[in-house]
């Protein structure tokens, strides 16, 4: 019961911000039969629309990212992850594929990024997936309102191992990569604490197979460090 609450919260908190409205230290539990109802206020279900639980339909899509935006000399991102439950705790894979590997290792993606204005210097967005790694840097400041800084992921399938009984790390690439679609609760971010090293406003964006990124969560007023977004649910 106790994780219901808190997975309640954290949605309910995340669907107000999409209202505009910023909601902290938010505590769930039940009335006792003596409490007055007087101090609850009536909300629309239009500015509380659909929580997206971990029983909820989710927005199912190939590509994701996050936007960054209010960055005053490069976002820095040390880390990205993609969940199928609301509370971040069950993570949806995403191995990037290397352009070293020479197509043997085992990937289900290509990891997304931008902008490109100088050199990488080692610092690129498949690392925000893989422990130990560099992080990944946009290499140049995010405007206010542009979504020319992002980092995200392209799901894909069609691998199988190429010799199962002999090494299991070697695979190969059965003819044409399919797009696979995922559909994700929570969204977990690990950015700079430094000033002009972290967005301040978020946006998270998904891409069908067909047609242009679409924008499902919009968050401003955030601090560096580790930042959930609560994904809403289908309505």
């Amino acid at each position: 019961m106790a994780v219901s609450y808190a997975a309640f919260a954290a949605a309910f908190a995340a669907r107000m911000a999409l209202a505009g409205i910023a909601l902290t230290n938010v505590v769930v539990g039940t009335l006792s039969a003596s409490e007055s109802l007087s101090s609850l206020v009536q909300l629309s279900m239009s500015t509380l629309g659909s929580f997206a639980g971990d029983g909820a339909v989710a927005v199912s899509a190939p590509r994701w990212r996050v936007v960054g935006r209010n960055v005053a000399s490069e976002w820095q991102v040390s880390f990205l992850g993609f969940f199928e439950d609301i509370s971040c705790r069950t993570s949806i894979p995403a191995v990037p594929r290397r352009s070293d590997d020479r197509g043997k290792r085992l990937f289900n993606g290509h990891a997304l990024s931008g902008p490109m204005r100088r050199d990488q210097a080692g610092y690129f967005a498949l690392n925000a997936f893989e422990a130990g790694a560099a992080e990944w840097r946009s290499t140049a400041p995010c405007g206010a309102w542009s979504d020319e800084c992002y980092i995200g992921f392209y799901w894909l399938s069609h691998q199988v191992a190429q010799v199962p009984d002999s090494d299991p790390t070697v695979f190969s690439t059965l003819r044409v990569m399919r797009r696979a679609s995922v559909q994700p609760h929570c969204i977990l971010l690990e950015q700079s604490v430094v000033s002009g090293h972290f967005a301040q406003t978020i946006a998270v964006q998904f891409k069908a197979s067909v047609g242009a990124w679409q924008t499902i969560l919009t968050r401003s007023g955030i601090e560096g460090g580790q930042v959930q977004l609560h994904l809403p649910a289908v309505v």
